[in-house]
């Protein structure tokens, strides 16, 4: 059999410099709980009333690794014994978690993660968070300030000004379908300030990593009079009011990396990208680390070298990639260095082909 392989290293320009601090990606333990309590997250789930395992691990064929699986009940779960009028299943940073976790008042914070709503996603007509940024504490900690919310038919970024200055408005929005039944990557980045903060969100399919919301606003009020410090919260918040439009619902989750300022630096782009034929349809991929600070490497593969498609991610540190190919063909493979805000550059092995842009 003979196929002929063309091999580049290519890696993408972020214009957000950033540094890995916490990176919790879920594995074969079987024991989420443990896992998240060790990166120094809290968790808000239902078992108290509903006594299962709300958060749990499995292995998903698309993203070719274990990731997390969020669960809510329709008929049985609620919020943490609480509150029975709404449904509550996250990951949060909090008082317990390291200053490295909290954002404080003039602090820039990068979040970067991925999550998968499946094909029949009910959003319902109220709340259904599935990110938010919350005051920590104070008197005004009640309402998020930010949010990702499935609403309808539409996927929303929600804005929620301080209590006695208005209602919630939508930063963005697009139609939900665009995420359904697809992987997507989001990268966020916010400066805490109380008239003057800074919010960004882009939304990527990872599966191809196209660009699906891109949301900005350099004039927005990102702090809670009153409060130490914000923080992040990831799953399943919604409202139980007009519960027959909903159903079980279950979200995946993986690759939480958070960072801030000023520590921020960009990975370097790894090199020497060489590939081998161990028998005839398996090759092995190496290059060369050359960075300290990456959460993961991204591989992708392409037919034609210009359109390309997710294959897999590896740990930081880990230089080798093993792929098993379907048929006889041309195959081309880049990757890339990834943490909080961005990608490395993108080279390729051969010095006479121009650099490939996104």
């Amino acid at each position: 059999m003979y196929m002929k392989f063309k091999i580049l290293c290519f890696l993408l320009i972020s214009f957000i410099p950033s540094f890995s601090q916490v990176f919790l990606q879920a594995d074969s333990s079987g024991d989420a709980y443990s896992l998240i309590s060790s990166k120094g997250f809290g968790y808000e789930v239902p078992d108290c009333k509903h006594h299962v395992t709300h958060i749990f691990e499995k292995w998903d064929k698309d993203l070719k690794k274990y990731v997390f699986v969020f669960n809510i009940h329709r008929a049985k779960d609620d919020d943490r014994c609480i509150n029975t009028d709404r449904q509550r299943n996250e990951i949060k940073t909090w008082t317990d978690s390291p200053d490295s976790m909290k954002g404080f008042y003039g602090e820039t914070v990068f979040f970067r993660w991925k999550f998968f709503l499946d094909d029949g996603f009910r959003a319902g007509r109220n709340f259904c968070h599935i990110h938010q940024i919350k005051a920590g504490n104070g008197p005004d900690d009640g309402p998020p300030l930010l949010t990702i919310t499935p609403r309808g038919s539409a996927l929303q970024v929600c804005f929620i000004p301080p209590s006695d200055e208005g209602k919630e408005f939508i930063l963005d929005e697009k139609p939900l379908a665009k995420f359904k039944g697809e992987w997507i990557e989001a990268i966020e980045k916010i400066t805490y300030a109380a008239d003057t903060g800074k919010y960004s969100l882009q939304l990527r399919r990872v599966s191809d990593d196209k660009l699906l919301l891109n949301c900005t606003n350099n004039n927005i009020s990102t702090w809670r009079a009153g409060s130490t410090f914000n923080r992040p919260k990831f799953g399943i918040y919604r409202s139980l009011k007009n519960s027959s439009s909903l159903r079980d619902e279950t979200v995946l989750f993986t690759d939480f990396s958070l960072h801030k300022l000023p520590a921020a630096q960009l990975p370097a782009a790894p090199s020497n990208l060489s590939v081998s034929t161990i028998e005839e349809k398996a090759i092995v991929l190496k290059w060369k680390d050359n960075s300290f600070n990456e959460d993961q490497f991204r591989i992708d593969r392409s037919e034609d070298g210009s359109t390309w498609s997710y294959l897999a991610t590896v740990n930081a540190g880990i230089s080798t990639y093993q792929d098993t190919l379907s048929g006889k063909g041309t195959y081309y493979y880049r990757v890339r260095a990834e943490n909080q805000v961005g990608n490395s550059v993108s080279i390729y092995n051969d010095s006479s082909k121009p650099d490939l842009k996104h």
